[in-house]
């Protein structure tokens, strides 16, 4: 379900124009803000970011790891204009829209709170793929959680088709698992076409292969 949380920061702006950074900030008491109120003791209040125009809160550093919406958060806490959870790095090992991710990962949710994409700290299995960790290599999802492109750490086939390891272009996969597209690890016979190692493949919902740009 989509993350409601919603929160209205006051800038405390002194007379000599000090910024929100150097004053910190004030979440609005009531209600809606209560869940973030928790949240905002473990903020280093220097580290703090608005959004500029409705003074919400966007971003900040956490002195300590804490739980936002069910998700156990250290390091930087990014959310969105409304409150929902834009972006944290796992404190624990969680499992998040049904998969066991590692600490250490960094989650960025949609606008909707679902899981658009994470760097794993760590090469993790996710839907049955071997997806590669360390860095800012993407791993991708769809909505319903389903895996939807990722970086393998060795060469696989999937659907029959060779596919290339590669830090520079994903494997991408149809919603149902299956291969959308890759860069092939070797040649490769689609129907009367030999197509060379190293080419950019789309394999379309019928299953047929071809070159793409």
């Amino acid at each position: 379900m989509p993350r409601s949380c919603y929160v209205v920061l006051f800038l405390a702006l002194v007379a000599c124009g000090c910024s929100c950074r150097a004053t910190g900030a004030k979440v609005v008491p009531g209600p809606a803000a209560a869940p973030f109120a928790a949240v905002e003791q473990a903020l280093i209040a220097r580290t703090v970011e608005p959004f500029p125009e409705s003074g919400a809160f966007r971003k900040g550093r956490l002195r300590q790891a804490v739980v936002y919406d069910g998700i156990p958060c250290d390091h930087w806490l990014h959310l969105y204009e409304n409150g929902v959870l834009h972006g944290c790095r796992l404190a624990s090992p969680t499992t998040v829209q049904g998969h066991l991710l590692p600490a250490g990962a960094q989650l960025w949710f949609d606008s909707n709170g679902f899981l658009e994409s994470c760097w794993l700290g760590t090469n993790t299995l996710i839907d049955g793929r071997l997806c590669r960790g360390r860095g800012k290599i993407s791993t991708g999802f769809y909505p319903s959680g389903r895996l939807r492109s990722f970086f393998p750490p060795a060469a696989l086939q999937i659907d029959g088709v060779p596919c290339r390891a590669s830090v520079f272009a994903p494997v991408t996969l149809y919603e149902d698992g299956h291969l959308r597209r890759c860069t092939l690890d070797s040649e490769y016979r689609s129907g009367s076409n030999t197509l060379p190692a190293g080419s950019p493949v789309l394999r379309d919902e019928s299953g047929v292969v071809r070159v793409v740009e």
